[in-house]
């Protein structure tokens, strides 16, 4: 498996089974929100081996809600 390669199945016991043959990784990351998968994307990027770990889809979290904020642009 290369590094930033994803494991995605709907199978709990698949993702598990993936994940046992990926063999060692230098970083585990839980939480793939957008802190999580920023910070993969730049250990990736540096040539980090890492597993990032979230108990849903990528960015489904927190990360996908509003927050009732509203962003008026840059001044």
């Amino acid at each position: 498996m290369s590094s930033s390669e994803a494991i995605r199945t709907e199978n709990p016991a698949g993702r598990l089974a993936a994940m046992a043959g990926a063999g060692e990784v230098d970083v585990v990351i839980l939480g793939a929100g957008i802190n999580g998968a920023g910070l993969f994307r730049d250990l990736c990027a540096q040539g980090v081996s890492c597993l990032i770990v979230d108990k849903a889809d990528f960015g489904s979290g927190t990360s996908a809600a509003p927050s009732r904020l509203i962003h008026g642009g840059l001044k």
